[in-house]
C-alpha cells in the first residue's frame, strides 16, 4: 500500500497515482509534444453527449489513455469498468479517433518505442 504522502489526489474523474507514475505520464506526453511540435490537450472531452474524456489528445484526433491499476483489480479491470471503457473506446472510433492505450509497465519497459508509436500516428494524421 502506498504511503499517504506519496500520492496525489486529483479532481474527480482522474486517476489517483503515485508521484512516480504521474511523472512518468507527464514526461511521456512532454516528449511527444516536443517531437510533434504541439502539446497534448489534457483531460480532453471528445463526445458532447457523454462526459467521456481522454487522458491526452491531439487535434489530429489521436488520443492516449493511461490504464492504471491493471494488477490490483482496479476500475479498468473489473467487469463494469472494463465494459464502460469498451463503450468509450468504441464511441471514440465511431467519431474518427485513434486511441493508443498504455500501462505504466509498458512505458517503463520500452519508453522510446511508446513515444514514437504515438508520434508516428500523430504525424501520419497531421492536416
Amino acid at each position: 500500500m502506498p504511503r499517504r504522502d506519496s500520492a496525489i489526489i486529483v479532481k474527480p474523474g482522474q486517476v489517483r497515482a503515485t508521484l512516480g507514475t504521474r511523472h512518468l505520464y507527464a514526461t511521456f506526453l512532454a516528449r511527444i509534444g516536443d517531437i510533434v511540435g504541439t502539446p497534448a490537450l489534457l483531460e480532453f472531452k471528445f463526445d458532447i453527449d457523454r462526459r467521456w474524456r481522454f487522458d491526452a489528445a491531439w487535434q489530429q484526433q489521436v488520443a492516449v489513455e493511461f490504464e492504471g491499476a491493471v494488477w490490483t483489480r482496479g476500475r479498468h479491470t473489473r467487469g463494469g469498468g472494463f465494459t464502460a471503457d469498451i463503450e468509450k473506446y468504441n464511441r471514440a472510433v465511431e467519431l474518427g479517433w485513434r486511441v493508443l492505450r498504455y500501462t505504466p509497465e509498458m512505458l517503463e519497459r520500452d519508453f522510446d518505442r511508446c513515444v514514437f508509436q504515438v508520434v508516428e500516428v500523430v504525424l501520419r494524421h497531421a492536416r
